[in-house]
């Protein structure tokens, strides 16, 4: 069974508030084990791919979450990421 490590924020439902880097990174973590475990090594480059991602989308420091004191919510970080899973 795999969640977030921070689990739900329910207090932050529809505001586009939340940090969806919690949930990219989970899932960069459960794909490699799941890999493993299945034997799809595919999983475990989704994985690296997903966490890769992440770091790019942060990595200029322009990218700044509503809980840090920023103006991106999450479907801005959202793109972000999707934006560098895609170079």
């Amino acid at each position: 069974v795999f969640h977030l490590c921070h689990g739900p924020a329910p207090d932050m439902v529809g505001q586009g508030k939340a940090n969806p880097p919690a949930m990219f990174l989970s899932a960069a973590m459960m794909l490699p084990w799941l890999g493993d475990r299945r034997g799809v090594p595919a999983a475990r480059e989704a994985g690296a791919m997903i966490e890769t991602a992440v770091a790019g989308a942060f990595r200029n420091g322009r990218l700044r979450p509503v809980e840090m004191g920023g103006q991106h919510g999450t479907s801005e970080i959202t793109a972000a990421v999707l934006a560098a899973m895609a170079q």
